[in-house]
């Protein structure tokens, strides 16, 4: 474990988290765009089943925003879910804690999920061994073709992203929660409040915003539900990408 992995308790209230990470597909029809520069592929060949990859916390933010609209669109009057965000300027967004519509998850809620009941270090028990039955991760294909990685001792049979919700589904249901992309959660980075109130969002402020879950090029030690990192929220790469939540998550 490292450090800033403070085993403790925490109380999340009533939410729900999309099965799998928000693909290239979904984030064309929602930000109206046709086709995707390489870039936000994963530097590979773009297809619409795949994870979303190289955007900001700041553009994730405007993603889930946007999504509520469409949702809206659909919807009567009186089923209207409220935005979550207002974005001011820059990376500064608040929160509104009663929203319905689609946010991020805070880092409490995504552990809580991923973990799905478990307490090892991944939802199916110790052996990084079998991280290839439940996650794209950085294995045996992937050091034929990087042979400088560390990588897992298991083969995906992928060297790059793959399609969401290939892989076998924690106990939740959820995919992918290892491997494929980093998901950017609401947090700022900082230590773990030992004592967390219920629904705890983290500090008011940190280094950057917590990433979570690892990606396909990631080594054991990085993928397992512990694990913390984090990235200036205006900042992106090929590795980091998304997953959708909804439930009020009213501030303590």
């Amino acid at each position: 474990a490292y450090r800033d992995e403070l085993q403790h308790e925490a109380e999340v209230g009533d939410f729900e988290l999309c099965r799998t990470e928000v693909t290239q597909g979904q984030w064309k029809a929602v930000m109206g765009v046709s086709e995707l520069e390489s870039r936000y592929c994963g530097d590979e060949f773009c297809a619409d089943e795949k994870p979303m990859t190289d955007m900001s916390w700041v553009e994730a933010i405007e993603y889930l925003n946007r999504l509520t609209e469409k949702e809206n669109a659909r919807r009567s009057s009186d089923e209207q879910l409220s935005l979550c965000y207002d974005k001011r300027s820059g990376d500064l967004v608040t929160w509104d804690w009663a929203c319905t519509g689609y946010r991020l998850p805070t880092e409490a809620e995504w552990e809580y999920a991923a973990r799905a009941g478990s307490q090892t270090a991944y939802f199916f028990g110790d052996d990084s061994k079998k991280l290839c039955e439940h996650a794209n991760v950085a294995d045996q294909t992937a050091k034929a073709k990087f042979p400088d990685w560390i990588t897992v001792e298991c083969d995906d049979k992928v060297a790059g992203l793959a399609a969401v919700g290939s892989y076998t589904a924690n106990a939740w249901g959820l995919h992918d929660v290892y491997g494929n992309a980093w998901e950017w959660v609401w947090d700022w980075y900082g230590d773990y409040n030992p004592k967390p109130p219920i629904n705890y969002v983290g500090p008011e402020t940190g280094p950057g915003r917590v990433v979570r879950g690892g990606s396909s090029w990631s080594m054991p030690r990085l993928l397992r539900s512990a694990r913390r990192y984090w990235y200036d929220p205006a900042d992106s790469d090929k590795y980091g990408g998304l997953r959708c939540a909804r439930g009020a998550a009213p501030q303590p």
